[in-house]
Parts: C-alpha cells; structure tokens; sequence
C-alpha cells in the first residue's frame, strides 16, 4: 500500500524509455486486464467488438500477483505528531481483507458503531458526553488487494483531549466485546448496509466499476451479487467474536495529532 501504483519519483527519473517498455509489455497484457460491460447490449457484438480492440494485444505472460503475508503485530504501536492543527486521532486493528467472513462482519460493526445520529459512538460520544468533535469508523482501509485495517478516526472536543478520547473509544471497544450488540442495532445497521448497496447501483457505470474491482482485486465477480446474503447472515455473537479475536491492544495502533509545539524537537515533529 505505501508504493505508488505508478512507481516512486526517484526510479522513474533514473529508467530508460526500453525500461519502460519492458515492463510495460510485461504487466499490461491481457490476462490481468478485466473488461465489464453493463447495459442494453447485444452480447455477440459486444464480443466481437472487444475481440477487435483487444484481441491483438500480445501476451506476456505476465507473472501471478503475490500476497505478501501480513506479519502478526505482537505489541501495540503508537505514534505522534505535533502541527498547528486541529487534534485527532485514528486507531487501527488489523484484520482479514475480503472475501473473508470477518471482513462482512466488520462492515456491519462499522455500521453499527458510526453511520447516522444513533450509532454507538456518535450517539455517545458526541451527543450524550460530548467530549468528540466528529468520529467515524471505516472497514478496509486503505483498500482490499491485500490484509487491511478496521480504523476509528475521532477528533476531540475542546477542552477535551486525545487521551480521554481514546480512553472513551476504547472503553466502546471493550462494551461490545463484553456484550453482544443488540437485534435493533443489528436490524438497523443491515437495512442501512443494504441501502448503501443499492445506491451504488444507480449507474451502468458504477455497476461496471463494481464488477471489474471484484473480479480483479478479489478474483471473482460474483463477489458482488453474494454480498448482501453474506450480511444477512452475520450475528451478534459473529460481531462479538470478531472484536475478541481482532479488537485487542496487541493488534492495535494509535496515532495522534497534537495542537502543540514539542519543545525539544519544534513544530511538524515525531514520535513513535
């Protein structure tokens, strides 16, 4: 995740255009190109025209896509920094990238834990304490090719700060590993998931979009068509084991922004 698809400035300066070339031919070739085609069409025409266009790319041969194994994280991780800026926050856990059954799980806990007025850290934390700003939950960042995160990114209210804060979230955490959430919260967050599914849909293109990430990322399109089935087979007690399993300070790290000058290293400083 943290190279650039297109490569890093210092290599690309330094490659030769018979460089470029080179890997051109051999990543850009027809077994990892995925075409989809959504609408009001006629499948043999369709075909021919792709075969047209497409057919005489030649086939390097490109070799299979590795998935690195991600390495078990075995102690919790901090990092900070000091800018002129508003504080926040964000906590990541790391866990399972789709198609994984805990990554379902986990867009129905994200669900459940910040979309809309009445999720649990919304509603308790910014409404009810208000000690936060604004929080949010996310399932999958950065993205789904390889093992990703399940995040918590908050912003405190002043004059509370970050420590508080994070000691509200995490004390969140604990409260649905300890009890399952409950079937109204559970009801909600799969009508709001489901909703979201179906927006999503609204275009030939984003359905095109959503078929060829599936395929390419995920390696299979019906990927797509078997996720709202897959959601409504998650449980309370999936969403309380998933958070006993991932959710714990080992497999946990927290960075911070702080609005303060450290005095021993200046503005914009570190700290890990």
């Amino acid at each position: 995740y943290g190279i650039p698809i297109v490569g890093l400035p210092k290599d690309l300066t330094f490659m030769s255009p018979a460089a470029i070339h080179a890997i051109h031919r051999k990543y850009l070739s027809p077994r990892r190109i995925v075409i989809a085609v959504v609408g009001d069409i006629d499948p043999s025409k369709t075909m021919e025209l792709i075969r047209r266009y497409f057919g005489k790319i030649p086939d390097a041969g490109a070799p299979a896509a590795r998935i690195p194994a991600e390495p078990e994280q075995k102690a919790e991780r901090k990092a900070q920094v000091w800018f002129d800026a508003s504080p926040s926050m964000i906590i990541g856990y790391h866990k399972p990238a789709p198609p994984a059954r805990e990554d379902y799980v986990f867009d129905v806990l994200e669900t459940i834990l910040s979309k809309g007025r009445t999720s649990r850290l919304y509603d308790r934390l910014v409404i009810s304490r208000q000690i936060a700003q604004s929080i949010s939950a996310a399932n999958g960042v950065p993205a789904a090719r390889y093992p990703n995160l399940f995040t918590i990114f908050a912003r405190p209210r002043h004059p509370h700060t970050n420590e508080e804060l994070q000691t509200a979230i995490l004390g969140e955490i604990e409260a649905i590993k300890t009890a399952p959430v409950t079937e109204e919260e559970l009801a909600r967050a799969k009508n709001q998931l489901k909703m979201d599914f179906i927006k999503s849909l609204d275009s030939n293109s984003e359905l095109a979009s959503i078929l060829s990430y599936t395929e390419l990322l995920l390696g299979d399109y019906r990927y797509f068509s078997d996720y709202l089935p897959q959601i409504q087979k998650v449980t309370a007690g999936d969403i309380q084991a998933a958070a006993i399993r991932y959710l714990t300070a080992e497999n946990r790290t927290v960075a911070v922004l702080n609005r303060k000058t450290a005095p021993e290293e200046g503005g914009g400083a570190h700290e890990k």
